[in-house]
């Protein structure tokens, strides 16, 4: 019953663990699509009145927005306006479909974190320039090309105009997000803002935060130059919205700490209650042996022996059983992991569970610690017996 008990603590501790982490890379892989330090901004409508305009006013964003930006505000690593002509149809001979058009600057692949397949990705020239280039997911290049065509220098007609194809790439997200990705089609904003006489606006900005600094401070500058470009009041929050993977990591770490806490707590309580339990028995086993210390007293042993006696039995109960209860836990998580990716069994919540080398080395030293403590007490109190008392115990 005692062995269980241990066995059970551990194994709670790196299953759950395990189990914990599987859920971690679940979330931190929601993130894989784009940097961890990535801002979005967005315009929408004011909500308040402000220097005499109404409220109700449509906010759009534009090039004098991302130029202030990108080179007055401290922090910020990478910047790219995004404009989007949203399931626009796309020709090829006699194929067609619809796809997501994206105007971008050469920034945006610093923070996407695409995988390049063919070719190129849209570049300075091509903003500057102005150039009809595009580069295109790799689930439109499937559609509309044959595995064995030529894909780089070939061209596709969106809404009238022809875009040569100068790159091709694939998605490190997975599932919905990796589609979407792969189903986008990209080109500079510049030949966007010309192509389909957007003028100088822009649809949001994508922001890559650099080390050291905090999205919410960054978030705050961006607002304040906006509200002071397009008159927005300074307490209207419904004209410029903002969202931060940053500080969404940041909950999410808190969340699996707090998580990962609790599961250490309860798993350290069930092995301190076992190890109270096997102080318990060792001290009831010191008594019935207690002739046993004393023979061995009266032939020599000195008390650190009888001591070492007594703590080695105790600790061989402990680890024997929380051994048995690591290698559960190991083997349970392993086999879940093998299972789930053997059925293609994906989750965006749960993903790779796996068990860290900290982590068993961590329950192997509560379980020696745990285990000399146990056997403490009751080794010091039969080290304490006297052997002609000893002798004379029934």
């Amino acid at each position: 019953m005692i062995a269980i008990l241990v066995s059970w603590g551990i194994f709670m501790l790196v299953f759950l663990l395990g189990a914990g982490k599987g859920l971690q890379n679940g979330v931190e892989r929601q993130f894989q699509g784009f940097a961890k330090n990535t801002m979005w901004i967005w315009t929408w409508k004011t909500a308040m009145a402000y220097n005499g305009l109404p409220p109700g006013r449509v906010i759009n964003l534009d090039l004098d927005d991302y130029q202030q930006i990108k080179t007055k505000l401290k922090g910020i690593e990478e910047i790219t306006p995004r404009l989007g002509l949203w399931g626009t149809l796309v020709n090829r001979k006699e194929k067609n479909g619809s796809y997501n058009v994206l105007g971008i600057d050469a920034s945006y692949f610093k923070i996407a974190q695409l995988e390049l397949l063919q070719g190129r990705y849209i570049n300075e020239s091509d903003v500057k320039e102005k150039k009809k280039t595009i580069v295109i997911g790799k689930i439109v290049a499937e559609n509309l090309f044959k595995p064995d065509e030529e894909i780089l220098g070939q061209y596709l007609n969106i809404k009238g105009v022809y875009f040569k194809i100068v790159g091709v790439f694939a998605s490190k997200s997975f599932g919905e997000e990796a589609k979407d990705d792969e189903e986008a089609i990209f080109l500079s904003y510049s030949a966007v803002q010309q192509s389909f006489n957007f003028g100088n606006r822009i649809g949001n900005l994508i922001v890559s935060i650099a080390d050291g600094y905090d999205s919410e401070d960054i978030k705050i500058e961006i607002k304040k130059v906006l509200n002071a470009n397009h008159r927005i009041h300074p307490d209207d929050d419904m004209a410029i919205g903002a969202w931060s993977s940053q500080a969404q990591f940041k909950i999410f770490n808190g969340l699996f700490m707090g998580i990962n806490g609790f599961i250490i707590f309860v798993a350290l309580g069930t092995i301190f209650a076992g190890m109270i339990a096997i102080s318990v028995i060792m001290m009831i086993t010191v008594k019935e042996r207690t002739r046993e210390i004393g023979v061995r007293k009266a032939l020599g042993a000195t008390p650190s022996s009888i001591v070492l006696l007594i703590m080695q039995e105790a600790l061989f109960i402990n680890i024997i059983s929380g051994i048995f209860g690591l290698i559960a836990g190991v083997f349970l998580i392993d086999k879940l992991g093998q299972v789930l990716e053997t059925m293609g069994f994906e989750n965006e919540y749960f993903y790779n569970p796996e068990v860290d080398l900290s982590v068993a080395v961590a329950a192997l030293f509560a379980l020696i610690l745990s285990g000399l403590l146990a056997g403490l007490f009751p080794a010091i109190n039969a080290a304490k017996i006297k052997p002609i008392e000893a002798l004379r115990a029934d």
